[in-house]
């Protein structure tokens, strides 16, 4: 799947359409007006939720990517946090996938070999967090940390502590929701976490995960390589993501490279991108775990991305852009700080000579290295 954009028609458009309507992101949806008062975690047994061509939605009759499918595609995007482009390629899509489930539509429980994904799970690891049963991360996986907050759930009102949350456990989330505020401790346990990785650079797991786009990927292996032995030489322990990169112009998966940052128990991830888009303004921009419309954010990947810009914009000319909350599979799957350091635009003249300069290549280097020492030392202060 490349993607489906304005002027594009089929049923895989139609499919796009629907699912959009049922989120009241289209103009002529009935669905979300005929369901909007139902309990979400309501008490009788779970329906299975109807296909496409069962939702009472005018927006079905057509198959046509319109300005109104790309418009609601945008909006669609925003609220996830995800590239704002109005193209369903595959990350958008799978996105589309997870949000057809509402917490109470399904019976969750977890299973290693086919995790559990959805916003019925980010509703549930929101609610299980603002109860006091630490869930982690609110990223919509449910993983071993989810499953033992459901079980503990379980024991402390009941239920039969068996991690399956059906019926029984819904009704509870239900009635308890009435009595909790709906405010999430996992911000709370984020802030205190950053005391224990703030002891110093030296020791800790820094993983570089340069991009490998054809327009990007000789400039980032060299500033790669140049903050890597900057780390190094101040004990650091780097590891580079290359030994999981295929061809020039081919990656391995987010989810791959979340999952090797995991495995090893790294301290942080940096991902180093370059822009090649003449619609961006030139300059730097970083981006965290965590997005505008609410949930869960990543505090120390916030206070990385934000000592890397003010690092990067004080020892170099390029201007100050973004820092920002994204959702990218990279930035929600990974347990430790992620930050993606967007360096510069190819398209603007100015930003394309600095970055093919070995000199503003060493600062920029030195600047990156630089902060991540900040970002670890004690001494640094929120």
């Amino acid at each position: 799947m490349t993607g489906f954009r304005l002027g594009d028609r089929g049923p895989a458009v139609a499919e796009v359409r629907a699912r959009l309507a049922r989120l009241g992101l289209l103009p002529g949806s009935t669905y979300l007006e005929q369901h909007a008062d139902e309990d979400p975690l309501r008490s009788g047994p779970l329906d299975e939720p109807p296909e496409p061509a069962q939702w009472a939605t005018t927006a079905l009759v057509s198959a046509d990517y319109d300005e109104a499918v790309e418009q609601a595609v945008r909006e669609f995007q925003r609220q996830r946090g995800i590239t704002v482009d109005g193209v369903v390629g595959p990350e958008t899509f799978r996105r589309l996938e997870e949000a057809r489930w509402r917490l109470g539509d399904r019976v969750l429980s977890y299973a290693a070999a086919h995790p559990t994904v959805g916003e019925d799970v980010l509703a549930l690891q929101q609610r299980l967090n603002a109860l006091g049963f630490p869930c982690g991360r609110e990223d919509g996986h449910l993983g071993p940390q989810t499953d033992h907050a459901i079980r503990e759930f379980q024991r402390n009102t009941g239920i039969r502590a068996d991690g399956v949350c059906g019926p029984a456990m819904f009704r509870a989330l239900g009635q308890l929701k009435r009595t909790v505020g709906q405010q999430s401790g996992q911000a709370v346990r984020e802030k205190y976490s950053l005391s224990d990785i703030r002891t110093g650079v030296r020791g800790k797991i820094v993983i570089l995960d340069p991009g490998t786009a054809e327009h990007e990927a000789t400039i980032v292996a060299g500033l790669a390589s140049r903050i890597e032995g900057r780390l190094v030489a101040q004990g650091t322990q780097v590891m580079v993501t290359r030994s999981l990169t295929l061809p020039v112009g081919v990656s391995a998966a987010e989810d791959e490279r979340a999952r090797f940052a995991n495995d090893l128990g790294a301290d942080l991830v940096l991902n180093l991108t370059v822009a090649d888009n003449a619609d961006r303004a030139s300059g730097v921009a970083t981006y965290y775990y965590g997005h505008d419309g609410g949930g869960s954010t990543s505090v120390p990947g916030q206070l990385a991305a934000s000592l890397l810009l003010d690092g990067i914009t004080e020892r170099t000319d390029l201007a100050s852009l973004d820092r920002a909350g994204r959702t990218w599979d990279l930035l929600r799957l990974t347990r430790m700080p992620c930050v993606r350091v967007e360096i510069g635009n190819l398209a603007s003249p100015g930003d394309s000579a600095r970055l093919t300069d070995a000199v503003f290549t060493d600062t920029l280097a030195a600047a990156i290295a630089e902060s991540v020492g900040r970002f670890f030392s004690p001494e640094h202060v929120l």
